[in-house]
């Protein structure tokens, strides 16, 4: 283990133990999540989906386009998420598919969340376009992140 010499150096080791727990409660406290440092964009996001979750309703789902499988959307907005991790997804027979079910099962369709860097503008319009949607997002998050609601 680690040999500290004398009472003085047990004292410095006691009071570099308790910097370290201040600043690790301290990174917890103040993130909603609990890491070790603060990460303003991940604190943005977080408030993003939180407000994305409040415009829906209870038994809603969302479409989330250009995010991969990364499930953060679904899970912090509390929804069930139809995800379309490439844009070529729109044109294929399983999406459409896959979005009518999903509609048969009872479920409507809140609106979709759109990761604009990821996805292109032709895309984005032809997603929108299917769904019926305005192409005025209801909230956004810098200009890459946008949430449509559904009408």
């Amino acid at each position: 283990g680690l040999k500290v010499a004398g009472p003085r150096g047990r004292r410095a080791l006691v009071g570099l133990q308790i910097v370290l727990l201040a600043g690790m409660l301290a990174g917890y406290h103040f993130t909603p999540y609990p890491w070790l440092f603060r990460n303003d964009h991940k604190v943005e996001l977080k408030q993003f989906y939180d407000e994305v979750g409040s415009l829906m309703e209870e038994g809603e789902f969302l479409i989330v386009a250009g995010q991969d499988w990364d499930p953060s959307a679904a899970y912090t907005t509390g929804r069930r998420a139809l995800m379309m991790r490439w844009e070529g997804w729109i044109y294929q027979d399983f999406f459409i598919k896959a979005y009518e079910d999903t509609l048969r099962k009872g479920f409507k369709c809140g609106g979709v969340i759109i990761q604009a860097d990821n996805v292109g503008e032709e895309y984005q319009r032809s997603l929108l376009d299917l769904l019926g949607m305005k192409p005025q997002p209801t909230l956004a998050l810098d200009d890459t992140l946008f949430f449509y609601k559904s009408p």
